[in-house]
């Protein structure tokens, strides 16, 4: 995943929305589309693109999934 620099600022905000999806019910979590709508409301985020947050939300959705224990990565030869 590339850098980017406008999506730095965010990215405490955005993993701690998906920290909080761990413990909420499958319904309730944050979608990707949903992440940059908050971002927008509640941190002025005008300036982010839809593709940036969705590329870092999938990424970062994945490794904190892991560390919390909820998805185990697992290797299945063929």
């Amino acid at each position: 995943m590339r850098r980017s620099p406008r999506l730095e600022p965010f990215k405490a905000a955005i993993d701690e929305m998906l920290w909080a999806d761990t413990a909420a019910p499958r319904k309730q979590r944050h979608t990707a589309r949903r992440v940059p709508h908050r971002l927008i409301d509640e941190h002025d985020a005008c300036e982010l693109p839809y593709s940036t947050v969705r590329d870092y939300v999938r990424v970062r959705r994945a490794q904190i999934d892991i560390e919390a224990g909820r998805r185990v990565e697992v290797f299945v030869p063929q």
